[in-house]
């Protein structure tokens, strides 16, 4: 096996891979460097009756593309996004064994919307135009829809949360886009390679009585098509010390991503509706519970939430500079209106002031770090100019920057695609039917995974 950083690790989120890189090729061998991995991490012991369990959520930030927010928007020429982030949720119970008997894990994505498009840097504004670059053959739009099947299998399912109804047409003429993006891509491609997506303006449904019992439908409806991982360990050996057995009970296949402007506080509302849905079926499925889904009423329903709250907020500061606006969870929680909408006015402000004073600082530094931008001898400092083609010396990366280079820019809300009767809904899907009535939902529902076969499949180690 070649000795290198790709063949012992996923490259694309290791954030240190061109400062090593060097000094790998001289010894050849990645084990004397450490892969730094920029992102989430938390695990914390749990428990039910009569037992205690271990759950652990990563989030991995990819380094391509990677940046402050109104720099890095969109998707490069390679098909990879900006804000791209990998979840994992890992549960496993508490033993005295060194390796615990039996793993569950369920992985889902965040990535901005995979089209050429950017925002106009604020500047006395909060709300500034978003310009789409449209590209008639989607060639960056299916590389990355490929490249996340090649991960993770399929189906890849799309969560859309942008907003469908606006008085004047801002981020909701971009969710036009996506979707007929989708629609379009799907027209010739094979069935077993279809993109699945649901459509949904959390906004409408937020005002109409909560949200989170129908991010929960959504969520169900996903993990009914993609399952979870579950793996059973046994030793082989009588001491139990030397080697194991890993027994496959169940993977997962496909991912759910999702997406809203930023891919921040809205997409964090969502994966936690996703993530604790696949909680239950993950305990379920250790045999710590009988029921697959957990009760609102119940103490892990509100300590992963915590957790994901946490993630949120870790997320936003390293894309934005400030914390995440939880209203779904703030309302749940029923935290002070007062307070909760002067602290979103609070993290409303922050971003724009980071971008304003510091965000350009940002990206130069990522690009040293990642190799974009080199100093050589006896030549003068290249330009820093935010990740523009200038300044990129891997090919890897693309031109890293968010330029239009095809086509023509379209200024949202001045010219848009026309908005057929199909995509004039709250919601709606090419997977699944019509959500209830807004406001109908008062208790949250699930979904059973589809009885999986035992696999024949062993590794061992």
């Amino acid at each position: 096996m070649e000795n290198t950083v790709e063949s012992q690790y996923e490259s694309a989120f290791v954030w240190n891979k061109f400062l090593v890189q060097g000094f790998q090729e001289q010894i050849k061998s990645p084990f004397w460097t450490v892969p730094l991995v920029h992102g989430y991490f938390r695990q914390v012991k749990m428990s039910v009756p009569k037992k205690d369990f271990w759950l652990t959520i990563i989030a991995r930030r990819s380094h391509h593309f990677a940046g402050p927010r109104f720099l890095k928007r969109g998707v490069n020429e390679l098909g990879q996004v900006a804000n791209d982030v990998e979840t994992e949720q890992i549960v496993f119970e508490d033993t005295d064994d060194k390796i615990p008997p039996q793993i569950t894990s369920v992985v889902q994505r965040r990535g901005s919307v995979p089209l050429h498009w950017s925002q106009e840097t604020p500047q006395f504004r909060i709300k500034t135009d978003i310009l789409i670059n449209r590209d008639e053959e989607y060639k960056a739009t299916r590389l990355h829809f490929e490249s996340l099947m090649a991960r993770h299998g399929n189906p890849i399912i799309v969560l859309n949360l942008l907003k469908i109804f606006e008085k004047k047409p801002h981020e909701s003429a971009l969710q036009l886009e996506f979707a007929r993006t989708i629609d379009d891509i799907n027209e010739n491609s094979p069935a077993e390679n279809l993109i699945l997506y649901a459509c949904m303006d959390m906004k409408y449904y937020s005002q109409r009585g909560g949200i989170l019992p129908y991010l929960l439908l959504v969520g169900s409806s996903a993990l009914e098509r993609t399952g979870i991982f579950h793996c059973r360990i046994t030793p082989t050996s009588a001491s139990g010390d030397s080697t194991w057995k890993e027994e496959v009970v169940r993977a997962q296949l496909g991912v759910l991503r999702t997406n809203c402007l930023d891919c921040l506080d809205r997409t964090n509302s969502a994966q936690y509706a996703y993530a604790i849905t696949a909680f239950g079926h993950q305990l379920e499925a250790l045999g710590l519970i009988e029921e697959l889904k957990i009760s609102e009423d119940d103490p892990l329903f509100h300590n992963v939430m915590d957790l994901y709250e946490e993630m949120g907020d870790v997320l936003s500061m390293q894309y934005t500079g400030s914390a995440a606006q939880h209203k779904m969870f703030w309302d749940i929680k029923g935290q002070s209106c007062v307070i909760s909408s002067f602290q979103e006015v609070i993290r409303s402000i922050q971003p724009y002031m980071h971008n304003t004073l510091w965000d350009r600082g940002k990206q130069d530094a990522l690009n040293v770090l990642f190799g974009h931008c080199q100093p050589q001898q006896g030549k003068p400092l290249p330009p820093l100019l935010c990740g523009s083609e200038a300044s990129c010396n891997d090919e890897e990366h693309g031109s890293g920057s968010n330029t239009m280079v095809q086509g023509r820019h379209l200024v949202l809300g001045t010219q848009n695609r026309t908005r057929e009767p199909k995509y004039q809904k709250a919601f709606y899907s090419n997977f699944m039917e019509d959500l209830p009535p807004a406001g109908s939902l008062k208790k949250s529902s699930v979904l059973p995974l589809p009885a999986a076969a035992p696999t024949d499949e062993h590794v061992d180690e």
